[in-house]
């Protein structure tokens, strides 16, 4: 019969780690397949979870092992404290799982800046920033220019994917890590279309694997001028046509700017389509369709643009935004459906920077085999894929 070992934890630290991320003691035994009675056992020190234990229980609650031996808990980042909340947040469905986005992409910070030290390479500041203002078509046209994505360029993008990758590479020379939730998250694209940690050292922004692709660039968009404002949240890409708090009317910044960036007003002012529409009311879904692969956006942010451009009507938008937010549904039931290969998801989730990090601490043999599956959340047979994607062509 095999030997129980017990973890000799501090269970106040149990609780801690467990609270950190809004999970209930009944959602944690469910994790690890345990009982409540057990669970409220360790948390009151009658008893203590086995070494195999408390390694599963570290892996649900995104925490260090060495974590739950400390003396009290560690006073770092509290995303309960230190983000916004984005509207109603109260209410949201998937708290925990938000919170566990959150614990794991400061855990990814952490292991680049280590990675970075370790190999004696130097840290890139990120230094550019910008000023809360109502000039927002000046303010995108001078953010674009930063991230040299020539218009032209854009214009040639064949497909939404080249279009993601090439914003997406653009802010990631910027010393900016991007991830993606993990493909098993529950976070609702309605709960959270992605967050950005405001860092002068490697600043993070993570985005909803869940959304479309169309709206994965806007909210890369949207969390990149999060970023230039050095204001880290949560945020669910609301558009206030009113805004009256200070959360509301930096969130309508952010979404003025990215659309600004991705449809600059001088491009789309001069298309021929726009010059020719004679009616603010009777835009064609045609029309919006060209346009949209034009851009490389969502017809919605098409059709914000041109009413905030007075080319049409807060009536005609508001209509077609209904219709809109149906297709969204309707289109996150079908993308749930199909799961990219292994090796992609890893890939995508990561981040191509990250994941290249990763690879080049492991091949200087700064990491072994082990912690490589461990930061990159992967099994070792994926690796070649892995490399061969990364280091062979664009994903």
């Amino acid at each position: 019969m095999p030997v129980r070992i017990e973890a000799e934890i501090n269970p106040k630290l149990l609780m801690w780690a467990r609270n950190s991320i809004r999970l209930s003691i009944d959602d944690l035994a469910k994790k690890i397949n345990t009982s409540i009675k057990k669970v409220e056992e360790w948390e009151s020190g009658i008893n203590k979870p086995t070494v195999t234990q408390l390694r599963n229980i570290a892996k649900v609650l995104k925490r260090p092992i060495a974590i739950f031996y400390l003396p009290e808990p560690p006073k770092t980042f509290d995303a309960m404290k230190d983000f916004r909340k984005i509207a109603d947040f109260e209410h949201i469905t998937h708290q925990s799982s938000i919170f566990i986005e959150i614990r794991r992409a400061h855990y990814k910070r952490d292991v680049a800046l280590e990675l970075i030290q370790e190999m004696g390479e130097k840290y890139s500041l990120f230094k550019e920033s910008i000023i809360f203002s109502n000039n927002y078509e000046i303010i995108a046209k001078e953010i674009r220019a930063t991230l040299t994505i020539p218009f032209e360029t854009q214009k040639k993008w064949k497909d939404i994917y080249i279009a993601f990758n090439s914003w997406k590479d653009a802010i990631e020379k910027k010393g900016i890590l991007v991830f993606q939730t993990s493909h098993t998250s529950r976070i609702n694209i309605e709960e959270m279309r992605g967050f950005s940690i405001s860092e002068e050292i490697l600043p993070v922004i993570v985005i909803n694997s869940k959304d479309s692709m169309h709206g994965k660039i806007f909210t890369l968009i949207h969390e990149y001028v999060h970023l230039l404002l050095h204001n880290s949240g949560i945020c669910d890409l609301m558009n206030y046509d009113s805004p009256q708090t200070e959360e509301q009317k930096i969130e309508t910044f952010c979404n003025r700017v990215a659309g600004g960036i991705l449809v600059p007003d001088v491009n789309i002012l001069n298309e021929e389509i726009v010059i020719k529409q004679n009616s603010k009311e009777t835009w064609s879904l045609d029309d919006l369709s060209i346009l949209s692969k034009i851009y490389s956006v969502s017809q919605e942010v098409i059709l914000r643009r041109l009413l905030i451009l007075n080319r049409t009507t807060q009536n005609f938008y508001e209509n077609r935004r209904k219709e809109y937010i149906k297709y969204y549904k309707k289109l996150a039931e079908e993308k749930s459906e199909n799961i990219p290969p292994y090796f992609r998801l890893v890939i995508r989730n990561n981040g191509v920077s990250f994941v290249k990090l990763v690879l080049e601490a492991y091949h200087q043999e700064v990491i072994n085999s082990s912690q490589l599956s461990d930061f990159l959340g992967m099994k070792l047979k994926h690796l070649e894929k892995i490399e061969s994607s990364i280091y062979g062509y664009a994903i």
